[in-house]
């Protein structure tokens, strides 16, 4: 799977003074099915004066890695042993 992501670095008074922020993001599905969205976000922030500069990364990651991070939820093994009452 491709994520593309809308990162962008804004215009600072000190060296630091701001992290790269990541601005928007879609899929690979969406951007297909959708481009317009997330041509309209990469414009809109390339327009934003508060930035000074704005850049698309494409993040790869592999489908099975993903799924098994997203939707495994972790567990615990172990035996129940149940106390005898004493008396």
């Amino acid at each position: 799977m491709k994520i593309y992501c809308v990162w962008g670095q804004r215009k600072e008074m000190y060296e630091g003074e701001h992290a790269p922020e990541l601005l928007a993001s879609c899929d690979e599905y969406t951007e297909r099915e959708n481009p317009q969205y997330f041509q309209d976000e990469l414009t809109k922030y390339k327009n934003d004066s508060e930035f000074e500069f704005v850049k698309v990364l494409i993040i790869e990651v592999d489908d099975k890695s993903f799924d098994e991070a997203f939707y495994n939820v972790p567990s615990l093994k172990g035996e129940v042993k149940i106390a005898k009452e004493e008396k």
